[in-house]
């Protein structure tokens, strides 16, 4: 199948850092391009940026708000880094029917990305 037209294709790769603004200036001085400059998401209290660097596929960096519950302190007191892969799908029940068919594991269920729109 065209890749292009592959709706299981990686969207963006998605990491979890305590500090949205050291994060993206870090990535921008190794040479990443802005995509989506730092938003906020408040249905999960956090911020998030897409950036791509060289051509590869986005890098989502997500970092806590300062004040209230979000999904991500547990993986900073853990280290953050990578923290979920975001697929294209046309069908997400489907899709995820199918990698659990391939032994893939569904530990948070997806939810909407406000950032995104999707």
């Amino acid at each position: 199948m065209d890749q292009r037209l592959d709706p299981t294709r990686i969207f963006h790769w998605g990491y979890v850092v305590q500090n949205m603004d050291r994060a993206v200036k870090t990535w921008l001085a190794q040479g990443a391009e802005m995509v989506v400059p730092p938003a906020v998401d408040p249905i999960q209290n956090v911020s998030c940026a897409l950036l791509v660097y060289r051509g590869a596929v986005p890098i989502e960096l997500v970092a806590p708000l300062p004040e209230g519950p979000n999904p991500v302190e547990v993986r900073l007191k853990k280290g953050g880094g990578l923290d979920h892969v975001c697929f294209f799908t046309d069908d997400i029940a489907a899709d995820i029917a199918a990698l659990q068919e391939e032994g893939g594991v569904v530990v948070v269920q997806p939810c909407y990305g406000a950032v995104f729109d999707r």
